[in-house]
């Protein structure tokens, strides 16, 4: 008796089409489960300065209660250092340096302050012996 060996075709099939669904379902799983988080806000421009090539911006991401970010840019090689200041409405003063001097890197932080306890806002330049050489305050209109 001889026994012939005959291959089944359809397992292989069976298991890619298993395979393939099983990765479907996984990635659609990864879909859902991203979607579900909520996206992170995006950050909104309260004010922009130039002090000659020299700059500073003021943002808040989501509320403005809690989140806002300074930069600061010294763009000028001129030996004077550049700051920006603001003034809460408690008449705290806060100021941030662009450490690096005009290295093409601007000065950067998010402490998390209120943005919206700010009074104004401004763009300085540090000058030996002087007086600082500053921007015009800007208002911080909350519309409250």
């Amino acid at each position: 008796m001889i026994i012939r060996h005959v291959r089944s075709i359809r397992q292989p099939v069976r298991r890619r089409w298993l395979q393939a669904l099983t990765t479907c379902a996984a990635a659609g799983a990864i879909a859902v489960g991203l979607a579900a988080q909520p996206a992170a806000a995006a950050s909104q421009l309260i004010v922009w300065q130039a002090h000659g090539s020299d700059s500073g911006e003021l943002r808040y991401s989501g509320d403005a209660t809690w989140y806002g970010t300074v930069k600061v840019c010294d763009n000028e090689a001129d030996g004077r250092g550049v700051y920006v200041q603001l003034m809460s409405e408690a008449g705290e003063s806060m100021s941030w340096t662009d450490s690096g001097g005009s290295d093409g890197v601007c000065g950067y932080d998010d402490s998390y302050f209120a943005v919206n306890f700010i009074d104004w806002f401004r763009v300085c330049e540090r000058i030996n012996n002087l007086p600082d050489s500053c921007t015009s305050k800007v208002s911080i209109t909350k519309g409250d």
